[in-house]
């Protein structure tokens, strides 16, 4: 009962603390509840939303070959010992040509819309559930993936532009599908449901010649035996082994693969701020460190008298833990309610970029387990600061706990009349400098990761294009591929008629196989342009080729080691020459020269320009779509198109660390304040009785925070020094790039900074209007 008691009293003699840690774990709660829920959630709806459709472990996607050398190689695959079964879907390969009257140069995969072989699901008007029975498509309609609606802007009823050959032929979107395999916004080639009537009149098309703009192709579900312990590398290497399937591939990709790409948005960002909730929970172990030794500090003679009436330790140290405890264990369940319209919002936002539809409900289990583990923890924390308590005895505690010899702190300047306000201030802070260290210390880490998550919005560029170039190897303006080379001519004139060339050399992705594994191939006719070298050298002879690091790990492959690439039926032995960067396929890609590439391959390559007036890009691309229309393929963009749904979620994220940072600042201030104003009063009666006006102790109080926080900002400009890059790698290891190396805009290091230097100094100087009610008759009473 006597610990009940106590307990209650210590809570509202000291509220302000207990209110202050309740706010902190109710931030880490809900943040840590909504990431882990979206996280989880995405993983386990892409999972369900696989086997629903009706997808097996391998999806292939590839030409129409001849009628009797396609069904031998479908047998192949259907006899192999590892494989279930394989159901064949007829596909045509297209390309946009417009999406609602703006030019798109889009690759897709065609696919009949039939329920009866892949159940996709129909979104209905709002995005937020399915259609039950959703309509057949009439001729003329299409169902496209949900990302459209935000990476497009399409809505129902919009018109998309299909080339053909020397016409083109518009398409309405009756609505949109859930694709778990290929409906990411991250994804490059998307699939685009049709109906039964178009797809027989643009087969019908292809055999008579009156579309080479689309080709005719399949895709071969394949599904692994249950039985095989195979993983899907090992399963399709023994399958190109001996089929030659993906030889013949325009692409191949596993389930899980797919997963990783579909996924790629939500982990950077579940990882980002998981980055950040780790740093929340530090700066709540400082506080509660700060809180702790402060509190018994100030409450010395009280615990003493405590223990003189019988009050032994261990219930000392049990209404301590409790006390914070408690404060701590309310704001982690009230946590957890409040998360679940915070993790709506995130969904509705999430969906049309990541492709799938995500559940609002909570991952419990998952979630009170992460928090139960956090509470574990500051449990043992708190019950380790308590040391301090055996220290405590009556005898000691009739003196306050103060040490018998006093020594000032050599660091003490003289106080000089001019300034006077600021050289107080600054005395105050070096005679008791510990007592802001722990204040200094949460300011450098938020700061940090202001500063970070700032030069991450301000590396990303306005439209993107500065993340986009970690997808091409190479640098250019402008990409143009003519299907006919006699407009090779007047299409430069075209392009110097705006600019001048500075440079020009070819280029493609194309998907060959290395050592039975599918993968993309960057070729360049000039690999010297290749500037993303990490070892070795670039690939300079048709025998060399560049490898990632990622495939280097994934195969067991190094400098120096031969692998064999393929393409069809011709397959050559090339040496790995060096290790370089490059994002596409989320880093499983190699490179290789022209030369290198003529050996085993045939496909037409397109045209890298590089521009004198490189911003003319995109007008030069316009002109050339409208006046080649379906002869070419041009490009001004980098990257993918969807880039501006990743800009704006990394500025919503910007926008959000910047508001739980300050609300974290406020509480610490809050938190802080209140200790050293109650630990000084009798020197502000002293201040007062000499002379000083509350506005002047104010401004004294509020300076000494604003130094404060200055002082913890450089430690946050140190920690961006030497811990950006590495932070950055990490989080953009999810799209294949291991090594990053950027310049710091030295607005984004200010910002941070002098927001969190006025809210420190307004805030301080808003709690320290309590001065305005001392009297030095406290002095008497003291």
């Amino acid at each position: 009962m006597d610990i009940i008691t106590i307990l209650k009293a210590n809570i509202r003699h000291q509220k302000s603390s207990f209110i202050g840690i309740f706010i902190l774990m109710f931030i880490v709660s809900l943040s840590m509840t909504a990431v882990l829920t979206v996280s989880i959630n995405s993983q386990k709806s892409d999972e369900e939303a696989l086997k629903y459709v009706g997808f097996g472990d391998m999806l292939v996607m590839m030409d129409n070959m001849g009628q009797e050398e396609g069904k031998e190689l479908i047998q192949k695959v259907q006899e192999h010992n590892q494989v279930e079964k394989v159901q064949v879907i007829p596909a045509i390969c297209a390309n946009f040509k417009e999406i609602n009257g703006k030019s798109n140069g889009n690759s897709v995969m065609l696919e009949q819309y039939q329920p009866e072989k892949l159940k996709f699901r129909i979104f209905n008007e709002n995005g937020t559930g399915y259609i039950e029975n959703p309509k057949a498509l009439k001729a003329g309609e299409l169902y496209v993936p949900i990302c459209y609606s935000t990476s497009y802007h399409c809505k129902v009823g919009d018109t998309i532009t299909v080339k053909l050959m020397k016409h083109t032929e518009n398409y309405t979107v009756k609505g949109f599908f859930e694709d778990p395999f290929m409906g990411s916004s991250m994804m490059g080639i998307k699939t685009v449901l049709v109906s039964d009537d178009d797809m027989k009149s643009m087969q019908k098309s292809i055999q008579e010649g009156s579309a080479d703009s689309i080709s005719e192709g399949m895709v071969l579900n394949i599904f692994q035996k249950k039985s095989s312990n195979l993983s899907y590398l090992k399963f399709q290497q023994e399958l190109n082994k001996d089929t030659g399937v993906s030889g013949y591939a325009w692409i191949s990709m596993g389930t899980s693969q797919a997963m990783g790409y579909m996924l790629i948005l939500v982990r950077i960002f579940s990882g980002s701020l998981l980055v950040f909730i780790a740093l929340l929970l530090i700066i709540t172990l400082i506080i509660m460190n700060h809180s702790i030794g402060s509190s018994i500090e100030m409450e010395y003679a009280n615990l003493g008298i405590l223990k003189a009436v019988g009050v032994t330790q261990g219930k000392l140290k049990i209404i301590l833990m409790l006390q914070y405890l408690l404060g701590a264990l309310a704001g982690a369940v009230l946590g957890i309610p409040v998360a679940i319209p915070v993790i709506r919002i995130v969904n509705q936002i999430t969906t049309p970029v990541v492709g799938i539809l995500t559940p609002n409900h909570l991952a419990l289990g998952a979630c009170v387990m992460a928090l139960a583990g956090v509470l574990v923890f500051l449990m043992l924390f708190i019950w380790l600061k308590l040391r301090k308590l055996k220290e405590i005895t009556p005898v000691r505690a009739i003196c306050g706990g103060k040490e018998d010899i006093y020594f000032s702190s050599r660091v003490e300047l003289p106080i000089r009349k001019k300034g006077i306000s600021f050289w107080l201030a600054f005395r105050q802070l070096t005679s008791n400098g510990k007592k802001y260290i722990s204040v200094g210390v949460i300011t450098g880490l938020l700061v940090f990761f202001m500063i970070m998550m700032g030069h991450m919005d301000n590396w990303m560029g306005e439209d993107g294009s500065e993340f986009s170039r970690i997808f091409d190897a190479t640098e250019y303006d402008l990409w143009v591929h003519c299907y006919n080379e006699e407009i090779q001519g007047e299409v430069e004139n075209t392009i110097q008629s705006y600019s001048k060339i500075e440079k020009k050399y070819q280029i493609q992705n194309v998907y060959l196989m290395m050592d039975g594994c599918q993968m993309m191939c960057f070729v360049c006719e000039a690999p010297e342009e290749i500037g993303s070298v990490l070892q070795g050298r670039t690939c300079r002879y048709d025998n060399e080729i560049l490898i990632t690091e990622f495939v280097a790990k994934d195969l067991n492959l190094q400098i120096g080691d031969t692998v064999t690439i393929a393409a069809n039926d011709k397959s050559e032995e090339y040496i790995i020459s060096g290790i370089y960067q490059c994002a596409n396929d989320m880093g499983s890609n190699f490179a290789m020269s022209k030369a290198g590439y003529l050996r085993i391959g045939s496909q037409s390559l397109g045209e890298a320009y590089c521009l004198k007036n490189g911003e003319k890009a995109k007008e030069i691309a316009e002109k050339l779509n409208e006046v080649y229309g379906t002869k070419l393929m041009v490009t001004a963009e980098r990257g993918f198109n969807e880039m501006s749904s990743i800009v704006s979620a990394v500025k919503a994220l910007s926008v959000l660390v910047y508001m739980i940072a300050i609300i974290f600042a406020l509480v610490v201030i809050s938190l802080v304040c209140g200790k050293i104003f109650a630990k000084e009063r009798q020197d502000y009666g002293i201040y007062k009785a000499m002379g000083f006006t509350a506005r002047n102790l104010r401004l004294q109080f509020a300076l000494r925070f604003m130094i404060v926080s200055l002082l913890g900002s450089g430690l946050g400009v140190i920690l961006t020094l030497l811990l950006m890059n590495q932070c950055f790698a990490w989080l953009l290891s999810y799209v294949g790039i291991s090594h990053i190396e950027t310049e710091i805009v030295w607005m984004s290091v200010l910002v941070p900074i002098g927001m969190m230097t006025v809210v420190f100094f307004l805030f301080s100087y808003w709690k320290a209007g309590e001065i305005k009610k001392v009297q030095p008759r406290v002095l008497i009473s003291e």
